[in-house]
């Protein structure tokens, strides 16, 4: 829906008439956080009207990082129709329709009107483009055939992409000790990632496994693992643009021999997970050799080293 249809719209609609309150805006959900790319999120605006819920002609929900029809995702209520409407798609709520441009796509499934007494509730069921991550801001908009009531600035939302693992190094190799890199690509910047973890073990579970977690925001290592010992002066993080590369120096405990597969997980402040991921397989020998790491201090079960990064 450009801005010249709503220009449209007003001039349609605005005509003379003397009404007891204008329209209120009540309440969004959301109003803030973050909403994937690609997935389904429900928007639900609630105007109210002194006159009742039928005397909302249209309502108006605009995303976009300025009030601008322009660029936007644009989505709308008609009462003549009954319909909610993402540019030329005009659907009936609770069908299988969908409309879609290229920042998001509207669907009738998940969007619904609601209409108890002075208030009227829409939800429509929306999803974004990846080219149009970032923060946003939500306006809303009601008019009941007098007045406007709006635009109002209602919530902040951050359309979050999904981080993606990049490469382990080794991917193989025949160690009592070793440092693993793990590499996470983010397309929102490295400061979207909140944590990063391996675990080394024969299948991915926790019982018995080399387990261990990486925490971001406050660069942080912690373990709770009985099958290695992690030597924090030896593992650090580096972060550039989209990508954070963290190290992680292990040596494995004795009896934890054989072969071993290696797992990586990454997550962001979305709780969008990549992984796990199968990324490689290592082979623990059976008699524990002296090992480069041998004079490191060990970061026992549940401490927590406190390295700090420079950006």
């Amino acid at each position: 829906m450009s801005n010249a249809s709503i220009l449209c719209m007003f001039i349609i609609v605005v005509g003379g008439g003397v009404e007891a309150a204008p329209p209120q805006f009540t309440a969004i959900t959301p109003s803030s956080g973050y909403v994937k790319v690609g997935e389904p999120s429900s928007f639900t605006l609630t105007f109210s009207d002194a006159e009742g819920a039928n005397d909302l002609v249209f309502v108006q929900m605009l995303i976009h990082t300025t009030l601008n029809g322009e660029g936007a995702c644009y989505v709308a209520f008609d009462r003549a129709t009954n319909k909610v409407i993402l540019d030329d798609g005009w659907l009936d709520p609770q069908t299988n329709q969908v409309a879609s441009n290229s920042r998001c796509t509207l669907f009738a499934a998940g969007s619904s009107i609601q209409r108890n007494g002075n208030y009227l509730t829409i939800t429509w069921s929306v999803s974004f483009a990846s080219t149009f991550a970032g923060p946003k801001t939500v306006w809303v908009l009601g008019y009941d055939g007098v007045t406007l009531a709006g635009w109002y600035a209602v919530g902040s939302l951050i359309i979050d992409r999904q981080p993606v693992f990049l490469s382990l190094t080794p991917n193989t190799g025949y160690f009592a000790a070793q440092t693993f890199s793990v590499v996470i690509g983010d397309p929102d910047g490295f400061q979207d990632i909140a944590f990063v973890q391996i675990l080394i073990n024969s299948s991915l579970t926790g019982t018995g496994a080399c387990y261990i977690s990486y925490d971001r925001g406050s660069n942080t290592f912690s373990t709770s693992t009985v099958g290695c010992t992690l030597y924090p002066a030896m593992s650090y993080a580096t972060a550039s643009g989209l990508t954070l590369t963290v190290n992680f120096a292990v040596q494995f405990t004795s009896g934890f021999d054989g072969i071993k597969n290696v797992y990586t997980l990454a997550a962001d402040y979305a709780n969008w997970w990549a992984g796990w991921n199968l990324s490689g397989t290592y082979q623990v020998p059976h008699f524990t050799p002296v090992s480069r790491l041998a004079n490191q201090v060990p970061l026992g079960i549940n401490q927590i080293s406190a390295h700090r990064l420079s950006w």
